[in-house]
Parts: structure tokens; C-alpha cells; sequence
């Protein structure tokens, strides 16, 4: 049997079983939680581990596993006592970065019995380590927490790089000395560890190796001096970064000679001081000469040094104060991204002259957000969102109309050669983007080539996470990405996989190899998932990266639980729905997922159990609606409260409506769904929602739990909107209040319009979609200025006239009259912002229900005709009838079709299933509209897409499939021109072969379909494009629409 495959499959047998059964590993007989026997929980019964093979990196993953801190001994023997149970695991062999146990490579078959029990010490809680006798927390006697005492370390083999592990773990800064012979004094308790041997990256002194077993006496305690906070100050010069070099010693402010001073020792000091690169190294007292001693000379560092004191030097000189050293930093940080998810997501900001200042997205696009990534080496842009996508600024706006051409600094003009992103960024060189490549190193001036002698994934790791680049796919070698040409510089690089740079890896610099050697790497970069097609980053049909290629996910077993990972994964609040059936468009790249089953607590979509084979098309392309942070807000708790004003994310949906535009107002805070009092609830509030929940305009505010009562607490009371708020909580509101579930506040929004019985799609009676029923609107005072503001919320322009309902006739709408009394100034973008007399609630019933069914979506069907309830009659009552009935309801697919009056019989009149029919599929939904370009990389800017001229491109417009033909009308702006293709596999696509600045503007799709005498039009789907100048002409196109000549 092979061993590793058989390791895997047990591997993640025990995963999951865990996964599903609790707690997955304990420690049994020790003195707390945090040492012990090890046991583990498989397949119902804790179960021993046996002590063959077992060491400290395995007993780090257990003590990391219980939150138990770090491993101090792992003993074997049954140390802590014999167990009963089975022995589940042997032959254990971690890492250490496993997250639990069970991930390591392992067998479940052995020959142990239970005197072969293995165990763990871990040191727990804080502190675990401390200094004594010092001057100060950050010198002193080294001393350990162990088994309830403290005890010291000798010093044998004790020196800087254990010193600075301890400095490290007690945020102390760098090691400045490691004294031995009890310099501190000598300790009074047991010494625990000796022969201690770091590497100097360990993270706690008890993760380096050490015995604990000794032949010491207390003369021999370790200690250590940190040289912590400030460490290193500028003197003399214009502002905190620039000036005389000098670092802080033994209570003392000291110089620095310039001996061997030079840019890679200056670079260190202005990242030290958080002071952004080095502009020069200025020796010879530049800054004037400094009066106390000189401590450092001869400093000699590689550039990737945290302090200045790590970087190799002496303490004798030869050497006066008209040699001190000096820098000159381009200080920072100059641009800061805000309200993200990180410190590489926000809202970009500027400082200058005193302040933060943010910069208008006029013309901001990729280009612009690719200088941003790379000045903050946050990697590649991914996407340039504008109209304050990440909140509003506070102050003032300071860049406009920025066009950069992707090789600057924002703020400033192209950068220094000894910027960071030179000195300490590993570029890849010939791949395909950032992420792959030639592995090139600059040192010396030079950029050199690393050999590929015993060059592995554990070195391509930490390339990609020293690049952000993700996770390592490949290490290829044999110069995979071409020769380089430059000297090879690294060779026999040996990567624990922990180091944050490939420099910090052991490595030889002599070599013998030539540049058919050189290394390269792919990672998997990101985005690794994107949403297409939505009407912004959190909505769209799902798409994910692999080998190279965007692909598609099959809508097979697609449902909300696997929408919440993909909106969690990119940061887009909560699921809202998991719409399938090429809701967004159907892609046209390959599907690579199907049958995907997420629990919904995995971080990333493809973590999901999912089959990589399908029997799917595009027209199954799945998609989500995310509850953004486009919807999400920072609200300050207004209330007298203990949160004290502490701003809080929050969330907002409507629920108990027919779908997500109407229902009972809900805010999630504080990890609960909460309803809004009524109390001064009105249009101006409900305008908010609605606007912020993308369902167009307000046509009714109820209120006294008009959609049924809420059962969470209540949060938001007294809300007064001014109608201008992006989000409901940026609204003036109390959190405090005196209302019951009586009192919850409801929205009905409107976003559907149509004209009807017309010559074309732009004339025809006027009707308003609510509440999933077509209505009129009361011709009463109904005049040009009204019907101007429908033919530009359609689309189609100007009002020509007016027409009265005679010439119309009544064919469709049923008589329900949605809106009277209408008075349009002329410049509103939708009808429902006018003033009219309000929704006609009187006349209001829906069109279709349930009834006698267990819940909502189960039940005989009636539908409301003439003012009355009617069933329908069951002859030729077929599975294709129920699915327009269910997908009516919002109730999804349609799983039965009974017939004969199984749900009782109805006492009303019978109708047809012929008017069921046409009755439902009166509602046409918005088509959606793509771009797509021909073997080039689109850009995204605030606006829409942007094209680069001379090149192809096509616009698709699509529907989700719900009627056979139709016809597509795409309008454009720049020419008042329409183009008609009819419907094929429910799209069409219009062709520019070739782009011109002429095809610069906004384009409008809408779908027609033909039911016998109905003819039925959508609303339109917008889309602008922007045509962008080869090799950045598009500054010179700028230039001319602002001076035309």
C-alpha cells in the first residue's frame, strides 16, 4: 500500500470527522488544560496518540490547537500515565504550521501499546517570560514560567541570537547584549533550560531548541539587555525624518560613525523610524556634530534588517563627531489606504501640508490604482472603485483629474532608485503577471539570479507570501522563465517555509551554476474568485481563477450556504441569494466547478467539497447577490448608551414582503437582526432603503407592523432621513426607545415601468410594476412635464405628446390604478420621486396564493380576477404551469403537480390555466448587460469598463430564460441610434470591431417578447463605456475634450 496516499486519506478522514464530532484533541492527567496526555476524537471515542516519532513540532501543533501557547517538551513513555482507549495515531511527523494534528502526516496503523503514550507540556496564559533585576521590563535575568514556578537558564552556548528571541517575545525591540555568569544577580529557583541554540526567528525562547537537563549552578543564569522604545532618533534636520543618527545605550544618547556608512544602512534607519525610504546617507557631521559618545561603527547591513542595531558593526572606533552620520528619508507615510479590510483595501488618502486629504475619482482608474498597490507594496490592483465606496472623507479632497501612466508615486514624480520596492521586493521576471517568473534578487546595485540547487516549494512559498502573491503552485528550475543575464547570486537555498524574506533563508553565495540553473516560481495570486455581470463588486455570476483562466461555477447543489463563502471571501458582507441559471449572463470560458456543497464556515469557495467534472452549460452559470459594504455602513451609536459612540458595522434587509424591494425594515448589529420603530418613519426614510438596497424609489412608508411583527429587539428609533444618505444608519436616529413590534417600520419600493399598447417600446400607456401586479397610472392632471421624466427613465429620450387612455385602450393591467394625482417638475429621474397622491393601497390585492398548504410555497392555486379569488382549473395542469407559479412566488423550482383538488376544494369561481399563464408571465426583468474584449485585459474605471481604441469589442445582452425568442434593442447615447437582434439562447451581442473614441458613452438594453396580442417590453439595463488612447494617449484625449481646439 502506498504510505502517503494512505497518510492523505486518513489525513482528512480525521478532519472530517472532527469537523463534525467536537472536540478534536485533549490533554488528559496533566496539572491544567494545557498539559497531558495526548488524545484524540475519532469515530466516536477518544483515542491515544503513540510517542514514535513524536518531538516538539509535533507538540507545538497541539499546544497552537488548545490556544495553550508554546511547546515546552513533548514526553513520551506514558509520562502522564496509561490510556484505555484505542491508539489512533502514529508515526506523527509535523511541521509545526499545521493548524490541528490530524493535518499532519501520520498512520493509523501501529504496533504501540499505551506505555508508548505520548504527551505535551505547553506554557500557558502570560507572562511566560521575564526579565529580573534589570533597569527596566526589557533587562534583566532571563527566567521561564514552568509547572507553577519560575526558573532560570544557563548560559551555556547562550548568545545574541537567544537574546533576541527574548527581546522579540517581550516587544522589547533588538537585543542590544546577552550577559551570562548571573550579571543580573543569581536566581533562587530550579534552572529549567540550558544549551539553548535559536535561530533568531523563533517566536518564544522555548520553540528553540534546548535541554533541560544541566550541570548549572546559578552563577551561570543568562541574561539580556533590549535596546527598546526609542530606540534611534534623527537630530538636527528639517522634521522627525531627517538628521544625525543616533541610537539610544545604556541610558545614553549615542553617534554613529561613517565609516562604511552608506544607502542600504540608511535605508534601514528611515523603515526603522517608519519614515518611508532613503533619499541619501550624508556622512561628516552633515547635521552637525553630536556631544555624546560614538558607539556604532563600521555598520554594514543588507538592507532587510528590522533595526539598525541588527545590522553587523562594532562598538570601538577610531572615529570623531565630524564623521557622524546622517539620513535623508522620503518620509511617510506620504498615501494610506482607509475603512478596508486590511492595510492594502480603502480609501485612498494623501498627506500633505498637516493633514490627511482624499482624491476625487474623476478619471480614476486601474492605472491610477496599480501606482497606489505598488508605492504601499500591497502587490497589483485589483479594482478601482469610486463614489466613496469605503466611506466618506473627512477632509479635505486634495487630487482631482489624476492620469497616471502606472510608474509613479502618487504624490510625487517617478521615485528615487533606492525606493523600497527595489531594495527589498523579489521580482519575477518573464511570467505571465506579478505572480510568476524568474526569481531575481537586488543586491549591490544589481538585480542577480538564484540557482536552483535544492530549490523547492518551500522556497517558492516564501517568495509568493514576500511578494503577496498568495500561495506557492510551483518551483521550477532549469531556467523555466528564460536566462537571466545578470550574476547569480543566491545558490543551495534551504526555506523552513516561515521566513518573511528569501534572504532570511540559509543560503550559499558562492556557486557553481550557470543561468540555464536560474529558479522561478507560480503562485496563485489574486483574485482568485471575482463576480461579473452585477451592478457592482458584491453581485455577479461566480467566477474563479485557475490555470490561468476565468471559469464558471455550475448551479448544481448551488445554494445560499455556498453564496455566504463566496460574499464572505471577498469581503461583500452576507449572502442575499444564490441565483442560478446564468442569472448574470452566461460566461464564456469553461465551468471548472460543480456540485458544490459548502458548509458555510469555509474561508475560500474552493476549500468546499466540489466535483471538477460536469455535465453543465453556461446557462446554469451560477451567481450571488451579496449584502455589500456598498449597503453597509459606520453609524455612531447616538444614544446615551455604554457603546459611548463607538462606531459599528450594520447591515440592513427587508423581510415579509414578496421579494427583496418590500417588507418589514431589519438592521443586523451586534451580531443580531433588528427592526426599526415607526416613530417619524417616512418617504424620506424609506427613500434611503431603498435607494441603498438598489430597489429604485419609494412609493409607501408603512408603519405599525404593517408587514407582521419583528421578533429581535428594536435598535433604531426616531429616524429622520434627509433623503441624501447612502445608508439608513448615517440617517440622525436614537438607539433608545419606547416602542413595541406593533410599531415596525415597512417599505414598499418601486423599480419597474412599462408603456404599453404603444406604436413602439417609447409609447403606450403608462404602467408601474408593484407588487408583482402591472398598474396605472390616473391620467388626472397627467401632462408633458410627467411624461418626460418616464421617456428618460426609460430611455427613449424626450416626450413628444401626451395621450389620453381612450387612445390607448384597456387590454392589460386589470384596472388596479397604482398612482394619481402625479405632478413631475421634469428633471426627476424616476416617476415615483414626484409628487403624487400615494399608493392605492385600497385597490391593492396580489395577484396570486397558496392556499391550504403546509407553509407559503405549497398550497391550491388561485388567482385574483375581476375583484375576486379564483381557482384553477386542473385540466392539462402540468409541472411547466407550477414552475411559473413557484418562480412567481419567489418560491424556487417546482417539485410536484398535483391535481384532483388535493389540497380541498375552493369555494370560488374556476378560471383557466391559459389566463394563469399569460397572467404570470407579464413581468419581464431588467436584462443584463456585459462588455467583453478580444485577447486583452479590461480595465474597470469609477464609471464602467474602458476599451482600449483599436481594439475589438462586443456587448452582450442577456435575460434569465423564461420565454422562447424575443428581441434585443441596444441604444446608444453618442448616436440616438438603435440596434434590434432577436434572441438567441436568451442573448445577443452586438460586434465593434474596431473601437473608436465615437463609441465612447452610455449604452441601453432592453428585451421584447410577443404573447399572441401582448407585446411586452423590459425596463432598461445601462452600461457606460469609456475608449481609452493606446499607450496612455488617453491623457491626450483628456487634454482635447477639456480644450477642444
Amino acid at each position: 500500500m502506498n504510505l502517503s496516499s494512505s497518510r492523505t486519506r486518513i489525513t482528512l478522514a480525521l478532519n472530517y470527522v472532527s469537523k463534525e464530532l467536537g472536540p478534536q484533541i485533549r490533554l488528559v492527567n496533566g496539572t491544567g488544560l494545557c498539559s497531558g496526555r495526548v488524545e484524540v476524537y475519532y469515530s466516536g471515542q477518544w483515542g491515544t496518540v503513540c510517542d514514535d516519532d513524536w518531538d516538539m513540532m509535533d507538540a507545538e501543533v497541539v499546544c497552537r490547537q488548545l490556544n495553550c501557547g508554546s511547546a515546552v517538551s513533548a514526553p513520551g513513555n506514558d509520562h502522564f500515565g496509561q490510556g484505555s482507549g484505542p491508539t489512533w495515531m502514529d508515526d506523527v511527523v509535523c511541521s509545526g504550521k499545521e493548524s490541528t494534528l490530524t493535518q499532519c502526516p501520520h498512520n493509523t496503523t501501529h504496533n504501540c501499546k499505551h506505555g508508548g503514550d505520548s504527551g505535551v507540556f505547553c506554557v500557558s496564559g502570560s507572562p511566560q517570560i521575564r526579565l529580573v533585576n534589570g533597569t527596566g521590563l526589557c533587562s534583566g535575568r532571563v527566567e521561564v514560567y514552568y509547572s507553577g514556578q519560575w526558573r532560570t537558564v544557563c548560559d551555556d552556548d547562550w548568545d545574541m541570537m537567544d537574546a533576541e528571541v527574548v527581546c522579540r517575545q517581550l516587544n522589547c525591540g533588538s537585543a542590544v547584549s546577552a550577559p551570562g555568569n548571573g550579571h543580573f544577580g543569581q536566581g533562587s529557583g530550579p534552572t529549567w533550560m540550558d544549551d539553548v541554540v535559536c535561530s533568531g526567528n523563533e517566536s518564544t525562547l522555548t520553540q528553540c531548541p534546548h535541554n533541560t537537563t544541566h550541570n548549572c549552578k546559578h552563577g551561570e543564569d543568562s541574561g539580556v539587555f533590549c535596546l527598546s522604545g526609542p530606540q534611534i532618533r534623527l537630530v538636527n534636520g528639517t522634521g522627525l525624518c531627517s538628521g544625525r543618527v543616533e541610537v539610544y545605550y545604556s541610558g545614553q544618547w549615542r553617534t554613529v560613525c561613517d565609516d562604511d556608512w552608506d544607502m542600504m544602512d540608511a535605508e534601514v534607519v528611515c523603515r526603522q523610524l517608519n519614515c518611508g525610504s532613503a533619499v541619501s546617507a550624508p556622512g561628516n557631521g552633515h547635521f552637525g556634530q553630536g556631544s555624546g559618545p560614538t558607539w556604532m561603527d563600521d555598520v554594514v547591513c543588507s538592507g532587510n534588517e528590522s533595526t539598525l542595531t541588527q545590522c553587523p558593526h562594532n562598538t570601538t572606533h577610531n572615529c570623531k563627531h565630524g564623521e557622524d552620520s546622517g539620513v535623508f528619508c522620503l518620509s511617510g507615510p506620504q498615501i494610506r489606504l482607509v475603512n478596508g479590510t486590511g492595510l492594502c483595501s480603502g480609501r485612498v488618502e494623501v498627506y500633505y501640508s498637516g493633514q490627511w486629504r482624499t482624491v476625487c475619482d474623476d478619471d480614476w482608474d486601474m492605472m491610477d490604482a496599480e501606482v497606489v498597490c505598488r508605492q504601499l507594496n500591497c502587490g497589483s490592483a485589483v479594482s478601482a472603485p469610486g463614489n466613496g465606496h469605503f466611506g466618506q472623507g473627512s477632509g479635505p479632497t486634495w487630487m482631482d483629474d489624476v492620469v497616471c501612466s502606472g510608474n509613479e508615486t502618487l504624490s510625487k514624480g517617478p521615485r528615487t532608485p533606492y525606493s523600497r520596492s527595489t531594495l527589498h521586493r523579489t521580482p519575477l521576471v518573464n511570467g505571465t503577471g506579478l505572480c510568476s517568473g524568474r526569481v531575481e534578487v537586488y543586491y549591490s546595485g544589481q538585480w542577480r539570479t538564484v540557482c536552483d540547487d535544492d530549490w523547492d516549494m518551500m522556497d517558492a512559498e516564501v517568495v509568493c507570501r514576500q511578494l503577496n502573491c498568495g500561495s506557492a503552485v510551483s518551483a521550477p528550475g532549469n531556467g523555466h522563465f528564460g536566462q537571466g543575464s545578470g550574476p547569480t547570486w543566491m545558490d543551495d537555498v534551504v526555506c523552513s517555509g516561515n521566513e518573511s524574506t528569501l534572504t532570511q533563508c540559509p543560503h550559499n553565495t558562492t556557486h557553481n551554476c550557470k543561468h540555464g540553473e536560474d529558479s522561478g516560481v507560480f503562485c496563485l495570486s489574486g483574485p482568485q474568485i471575482r463576480l461579473v455581470n452585477g451592478t457592482g463588486l458584491c453581485s455577479g455570476r461566480v467566477e474563479v481563477y485557475y490555470s490561468g483562466q476565468w471559469r464558471t461555477v455550475c448551479d448544481d447543489d448551488w445554494d445560499m450556504m455556498d453564496a455566504e463563502v463566496v460574499c464572505r471571501q471577498l469581503n461583500c458582507g452576507s449572502a442575499v441569494s444564490a441565483p442560478g441559471n446564468g442569472h448574470f449572463g452566461q460566461g464564456s470560458g469553461p465551468t471548472w466547478m460543480d456540485d458544490v456543497v459548502c458548509s458555510g464556515n469555509e474561508s475560500t469557495l474552493t476549500q468546499c467539497p466540489h466535483n471538477t467534472t460536469h455535465n453543465c452549460k453556461h446557462g446554469e452559470d451560477s451567481g450571488v447577490f451579496c449584502l455589500s459594504d456598498a449597503q453597509t455602513s459606520l453609524s455612531p451609536d447616538t444614544s446615551s448608551s455604554s457603546s459611548g459612540g463607538t462606531p459599528r458595522r450594520s447591515q440592513i434587509r427587508l423581510v415579509n414582503g414578496t421579494g427583496l424591494c418590500s417588507g418589514r425594515v431589519e438592521v443586523y448589529y451586534s451580531g443580531q437582526w433588528r427592526t426599526v420603530c415607526d416613530d417619524d418613519w417616512d418617504m424620506m426614510d424609506a427613500e434611503v432603503v431603498c435607494r441603498q438596497l438598489n430597489c429604485g424609489s419609494a412609493v409607501s412608508a408603512p408603519g405599525n407592523g404593517h408587514f407582521g411583527q419583528g421578533s429581535g429587539p428594536t435598535w433604531m428609533d426616531d429616524v429622520v432621513c434627509s433623503g441624501n444618505e447612502s445608508t439608513l444608519t448615517q440617517c440622525p436616529h436614537n438607539t433608545t426607545h419606547n416602542c413595541k413590534h406593533g410599531e415596525d417600520s415597512g417599505v414598499f419600493c418601486l423599480s419597474e415601468i412599462r408603456l404599453v399598447n404603444g406604436s413602439s417600446r417609447c409609447s403606450g400607456r403608462v404602467e408601474v410594476l408593484y407588487e408583482s401586479q402591472w398598474g396605472r397610472v390616473c391620467g388626472q392632471n397627467w401632462d408633458i412635464n410627467d411624461a418626460n421624466v418616464v421617456c428618460v427613465q426609460l430611455g427613449c429620450g424626450r416626450a413628444k405628446s401626451v395621450l389620453d387612455s381612450a387612445q390607448l385602450g384597456h387590454r392589460s393591467g386589470g384596472g388596479t390604478t397604482w398612482l394619481d394625482n402625479v405632478g413631475c417638475r421634469g428633471n426627476e429621474s424616476y416617476l415615483t420621486e414626484c409628487s403624487h397622491g400615494g399608493l392605492k393601497h385600497q385597490d391593492f390585492k396580489p395577484s396570486i396564493r397558496l392556499v391550504n398548504g403546509t407553509d407559503l410555497c405549497s398550497g391550491r392555486v388561485e388567482v385574483y380576477q375581476a375583484g375576486q379569488w379564483k381557482n384553477v382549473c386542473g385540466d392539462t395542469w402540468n409541472l411547466q404551469y407550477v414552475n411559473v407559479v413557484c418562480r412567481q412566488l419567489g418560491c424556487g423550482k417546482a417539485l410536484w403537480a398535483p391535481e384532483k383538488a388535493y389540497f380541498g376544494q375552493g369555494s370560488g369561481v374556476i378560471t383557466t390555466v391559459k389566463f394563469l399563464f399569460i397572467f404570470s408571465t407579464v413581468v419581464l426583468l431588467h436584462p443584463k448587460i456585459s462588455l467583453s474584449v478580444s485577447n486583452v485585459s479590461m480595465f474597470w474605471g469609477s464609471k464602467g469598463p474602458k476599451v482600449t481604441r483599436g481594439h475589438s469589442f462586443s456587448i452582450t445582452c442577456s435575460i434569465q430564460p423564461r420565454y422562447p425568442g424575443g428581441l434585443f434593442h441596444l441604444d446608444f447615447s453618442g448616436s440616438n441610434r438603435t440596434e434590434t437582434k432577436p434572441a438567441v439562447n436568451h442573448s445577443a451581442s452586438f460586434h465593434f470591431p474596431f473601437a473608436e473614441y465615437k463609441h465612447e458613452g452610455n449604452y441601453r438594453c432592453s428585451y421584447e417578447v410577443n404573447f399572441s396580442t401582448w407585446a411586452l417590453g423590459s425596463a432598461k439595463s445601462n452600461l457606460t463605456v469609456t475608449i481609452r488612447g493606446k499607450n496612455n494617449t488617453s491623457f491626450t484625449k483628456k487634454l482635447y475634450q477639456k480644450h477642444p481646439l
